[in-house]
């Protein structure tokens, strides 16, 4: 092959690379409930949907949520009596949950497809938004309106162990380095 055709070959595959990568987030609509008698009013899910879902959002927030070595660091970001010891870390009371279809055809919206949920929880500096485990807000509490918000949201999270010296969202990382890069070094001074 010519060095030209290879040169050719080589920035078209980076070209359409680099158009994949700007390419939007996927996005679905969810509802944002504080608790199941708010998901059954709204109307837009059946009462057995809402109660099971519920029940998943509950399951999802005890693997979940964030974890903290001790209360005070818990209850600063969510707040006083908002914390309880799971037996080996501090975590946050689920303040409601989210629900979502994965809708089965374009346009379908939240009334086909399969129901999804994850809970959601209230920081203590903004105790009128839910947010995720993860931290990102999904909406104000008591709107109950669908919005648009990023597939990822559906994922399961990594339960991660907070630290105060982290702001709230962040997780507590360790870092290990060991065999290319075990010591670090700087040119110069």
């Amino acid at each position: 092959m010519k060095r030209s055709q290879w040169l050719k070959l080589t920035l078209m595959g980076a070209a359409s690379g680099s158009l994949i990568s700007c390419a939007p987030e996927p996005r679905q609509q969810i509802v944002n409930y504080s608790d199941i008698s708010d998901c059954v009013n709204d109307r837009v899910f059946s009462e057995q949907e809402c109660v099971a879902q519920y029940q998943q959002a509950q399951q999802h927030a005890a693997q979940d949520a964030p974890m903290y070595q001790n209360g005070h660091d818990c209850q600063t970001d969510f707040g006083r009596d908002q914390c309880y010891h799971n037996g080996s870390f501090w975590q946050p009371f689920m303040a409601g949950f989210f629900m979502s279809r994965l809708a089965g055809s374009v346009g379908s919206g939240l009334r086909s497809g399969q129901v999804h949920s994850r809970p959601l929880y209230r920081s203590a500096d903004d105790p009128s938004s839910f947010r995720t485990a993860e931290n990102v807000k999904t909406g104000n509490v008591g709107d109950t309106r669908p919005r648009s918000a990023p597939n990822r949201l559906m994922s399961a999270s990594q339960a991660s162990l907070y630290s105060r010296s982290n702001s709230m969202g962040k997780r507590a990382a360790t870092l290990n380095r060991g065999g290319f890069g075990q010591r670090s070094s700087s040119w110069g001074s």
